[in-house]
């Protein structure tokens, strides 16, 4: 990527609903909407586990053309059932699915997922190659950010941009960058965005 871009860990959260989307907007057009503002979102596990052939399609259309990135979260350790639902999205989002976030668990990726990238974000495990540590999370593998908890500090913001985009493999210029947790401020996200743009990154 040519720059960095700021997602979230889901579009949908309880703690921004009201702040952010129009009232009477409908629920299908959130994800449209959501994308006019960020171009990266990181997918639960249980809402991508859930998606529909249906869905995908829906999505597939919706994105069409667009400058727009899913990273899917994985919790739980890979089976059957997830390879094949992974395989699924692969197929109809295409690049647009781009990679699998590991919480946790460090896994090796299945060879008929070897279209995503995979990273890592742990307390404890690494994977080899580039590796970011903040406040004690190490975030590995495909040069990814995450945060479970945003600063609402400008500066704390700018100081963690810096520290994440001087952290990248030098042919790198920029890299998605997620803000995740149970309850995310969309004003602080946004403002982290700018605190971007502004950085030049």
């Amino acid at each position: 990527m040519d720059n960095l871009i700021i997602g979230t860990q889901g579009w949908e959260s309880e703690s921004w609903l009201d702040s952010f989307y129009p009232e009477d907007m409908p629920e299908d057009w959130r994800l449209d909407y959501y994308s006019n503002f960020f171009e990266c979102v990181l997918v639960e596990e249980s809402v991508w586990r859930s998606w529909s052939e249906e869905m995908l399609e829906e999505l597939a259309d919706m994105l069409e053309g667009e400058s727009f990135w899913f990273f899917l979260e994985l919790v739980s350790e890979f089976n059957e059932q997830s390879v094949h639902q992974l395989q699924k999205i692969k197929q109809i989002l295409q690049d647009q699915a781009s990679g699998i976030i590991l919480k946790n668990i460090n896994q090796e990726l299945p060879e008929n997922l070897k279209g995503y990238t995979v990273t890592l974000v742990s307390k404890t495990a690494k994977k080899s190659g580039w590796c970011w540590e903040y406040e004690g999370v190490y975030v590995s593998g495909e040069p990814v950010g995450f945060v479970e908890k945003l600063n609402a500090d400008g500066k704390v913001q700018s100081s963690m941009l810096k520290q994440f985009m001087q952290s990248l493999p030098n042919e790198l210029n920029g890299a998605p960058f997620f803000v995740g947790g149970e309850k995310i401020d969309i004003d602080q996200v946004k403002n982290l965005k700018i605190v971007g743009e502004i950085m030049g990154y």
